[in-house]
Formats: C-alpha cells, structure tokens, sequence
C-alpha cells in the first residue's frame, strides 16, 4: 500500500525519546517511504511532569529534518503535532498554542498513563470535546481499565473520541493479549488508525507494510485504505469523519 499517512510517529531529531540526532531521524524517514509511508504527523510527547521541548526548538528540528530530506530526495511531507499526556493544564497549553493540534486540526492525540482510572480517562477526554477539540486516544490498547470492558470502547467514541492502534499491537509484539484485543477491534471496525509509533531504526521502528497487508488481508482493502490513508487525511483537512 502505497500513500500511507503515519498519525503517531517521535521522528523529530532531540526533543523526546524518539530520533537522537538528524541523521537518525532521515533514516528513520526513509525507511518509512520504504515502507509506503508518504505523510508522518511528527509527534513528540508533551508531557508536563518531564521536561517538553517548546516550539521554536520542536520547529528548528523540523526544518533541519526537512532540509536533509531534501538533500536524499524522499518523497515525504511532514506535519507538526503533539503526543499530548492529558492533564488540565495540557489543555489550557493547548488554547494557548504552547501543545499542538495534529497538523493544525481539531483533532489531539492524546495519552494517559496506562495505569489511569477509566473515570479519569472519561472525563479527561469530555473535558477536551466540551473545548472543542477531536481527542484520538494514543495506542488505545495500552490502558487496562478501558480495554477489560468492551462496553467502554463503546462509550469513549460516543463520548466524541477516536481510537488509534499501533502496528505492534496488531502484529503481537506487544503480546497475545494485546493483539487479540486490537484485531476484536478490527473485526468491529471500531479503529479509526493505525500508526507506527516510532521513536528510533531498532526496536520501534516505522515498520508498517506487513501490518497494511494483514489487515488488507483480514479485513478487506477498503477498511485499510480508511485506516492508513482516509481517515489521516480527513484529520488533516479538519473535517469530521
């Protein structure tokens, strides 16, 4: 599958625990063309209990990304956003532009710990829907008092949120547990995207062909075309899905 828009990626060269350096991080982008990838939303964690890169830092690692991107002539866009741990605060740096939308959008990628009470995370995500932003929960198969209920998927879309999966959780590297729940959500098409979560070229890759084609596979062409490349790009555009 080629034209795959990659939502959750730490690409950005030294502001987070993905890419080290710019080279790693050209890389790192070049392996993702490989892969089918032709859109990445950069996503470095803001975090406020660690030490967050600001902007101006965030976007000077952009540029110099982008320069060398360039230079090897890969045919790659990149967005900016945030990987946004959910707190009050976050979502008043949100209105004041200090965290990032994805790409400009309404749409937040937004993580809790994944040891978080489910009323927390509830009322976490209807507190970033009354202000008026689109919360998609960061690989949304992480947090064990949303994923023991079924019924509580059910209840955080209705709620206004948007689950993303990453490629590890389908494809079993985070175990039998976590890949039998991520496929039930597939079969029910509850997932809105599916995305790398890279931070580096060794043990979190951006590896996501084999993922494509399993779910192209399992679940149909059409379902995959939505998750890797409809849905990003109606994010992108600011539009509901």
């Amino acid at each position: 599958m080629q034209g795959i828009v990659d939502i959750h990626n730490h690409v950005l060269p030294g502001v987070d625990d993905g890419a080290g350096s710019v080279k790693e991080a050209a890389d790192m982008c070049a392996l993702a063309v490989e892969e089918g990838i032709r859109t990445i939303v950069a996503t470095p964690h803001y975090h406020l209990g660690m030490q967050a890169a600001g902007n101006e830092r965030r976007d000077n690692a952009l540029q110099l990304l982008e320069e060398e991107i360039a230079i090897r002539c890969l045919n790659l866009r990149i967005y900016r956003g945030n990987e946004i741990y959910y707190s009050v605060q976050a979502v008043e740096d949100l209105r004041a532009g200090k965290a990032r939308t994805m790409g400009s959008s309404q749409y937040v990628l937004t993580e809790f710990s994944p040891e978080a009470e489910y009323s927390y995370i509830r009322r976490g995500l209807s507190h970033l829907v009354q202000e008026g932003y689109l919360p998609i929960i960061a690989h949304v198969e992480r947090y064990k008092e949303v994923v023991c209920e079924k019924s509580r998927i059910y209840e955080l879309v209705e709620l206004g949120s948007y689950l993303q999966i990453n490629v590890s959780g389908v494809m079993g590297m985070s175990g039998r547990k976590t890949k039998a729940f991520c496929n039930e959500l597939l079969r029910e098409e509850l997932v809105h995207f599916v995305a790398t979560d890279a931070h580096d070229l060794k043990n979190r890759a951006p590896r996501i062909k084999k993922c494509a084609d399993f779910i192209i596979k399992k679940y149909g062409a059409a379902y995959a075309k939505r998750l890797f490349i409809d849905n990003p790009q109606i994010m992108l555009w600011d539009e509901y899905l």
